[in-house]
């Protein structure tokens, strides 16, 4: 039997649920067909990739109790547990609702409607509530502040040590399974990624994130080498 330990790199497929049962995220496409999950919220012609979310566990990478439940699972094992609001997503904070003229969002040229998804100057991010008497109530809560969560996790994937945990990192923010060394004396990670892979921006900030995960977050590992090849297509050359 194994077991997650803290500072383990997992892969974990999942489902939370409201104390109601509904479901409100999963990585499992039938529990997400069955929710009807992205019906209607993804752009035309694309389809919803499921997969398993990928954490180093103990480090704060996603809400407290699953964090916490996570830590000390069996691999393989599917795991139910109930998640008290205060290690969810907390309270639900009265101050953070807010009432608003209806005249600021006239100046900006936007019609505000129940339900309309708010940006503010600064990044702050709610849901409208209420439209009446000249003022709109906007929510800025987290949407599921104040919600006691239940979820059902298995743990697929797990790596404890540098040597392992460096291909399953990668995997996890690149998508890349690309064979990764790494020199345990000189804590040196060497990666080589080839020609064939797009290198465009998705890739740079993905590239960019793996690196600073694995040496703020996978003890040994002192440095990372990306060696990148790029090779010109002979169906695209021009004479």
């Amino acid at each position: 039997m194994v077991s997650v330990k803290a500072g383990d790199v997992v892969f974990v497929d999942f489902t939370g649920k409201l104390s109601n049962g509904e479901i409100f995220a999963t990585s499992i496409k039938e529990d997400g067909e069955k929710a009807h999950l992205h019906e209607g919220h993804d752009e035309p012609g694309h389809v919803h990739e499921y997969k398993p979310m990928m954490i180093v566990a103990g480090k704060g990478q996603t809400i407290k109790g699953l964090d916490d439940a996570i830590v000390g699972a069996e691999v393989g094992k599917k795991t139910s547990i109930k998640i008290p609001q205060d290690k969810a997503f907390g309270p639900r904070d009265p101050a953070r609702i807010k009432l608003i003229p209806i005249g600021e969002f006239r100046k900006r040229d936007i019609q505000p409607f129940v339900g309309m998804p708010l940006e503010l100057d600064g990044g702050l991010q709610g849901v409208v509530k209420t439209v009446e008497a000249g003022r709109v109530k906007v929510d800025f809560n987290e949407p599921l502040a104040g919600e006691d969560l239940q979820y059902e996790f298995t743990v697929t994937k797990c790596a404890s040590t540098a040597a392992d945990k460096l291909p399953l990192l990668l995997e996890g923010v690149t998508g890349l399974t690309n064979a990764i060394s790494f020199d345990v004396a000189t804590g040196v990670a060497k990666l080589k990624v080839a020609a064939n892979v797009r290198k465009d921006s998705a890739y740079t900030m993905n590239k960019v994130t793996f690196v600073s995960m694995a040496l703020q977050y996978i003890d040994g590992v002192k440095k990372v080498f990306v060696e990148e090849e790029y090779a010109v297509d002979s169906a695209e050359k021009k004479d």
